[in-house]
């Protein structure tokens, strides 16, 4: 029977690296923000206008964050600690 604190059988990229693992969530954070920040200027026009969606802000979000996320897993060391020591 397995406990209830299961260790994760992903292995962290090392320090200064990144995985195909790494690639593949940020490609998720990417897309999860891109909805996210869809969303939020569908609730904030007034009357739903899809012209009026700004797509490469969109976009910019998306992009941002997915090298966020990646740029975290760069300075990450194996033990999940940002720089070593956080």
């Amino acid at each position: 029977m397995r406990g209830a604190l299961q260790t994760s059988y992903y292995t962290m990229s090392s320090f200064f690296s990144l995985n195909s693992k790494d690639f593949a969530k940020g490609l998720v954070v990417a897309v999860l923000a891109a909805l996210a920040a869809y969303f939020a200027q569908v609730l904030n026009v007034p009357g739903f206008d899809f012209a009026g969606i700004q797509w490469d802000e969109i976009a910019r979000v998306a992009v941002m964050a997915g090298l966020s996320y990646l740029g975290k897993n760069l300075v990450t060391t194996q033990d999940g600690k940002v720089f070593g020591a956080i």
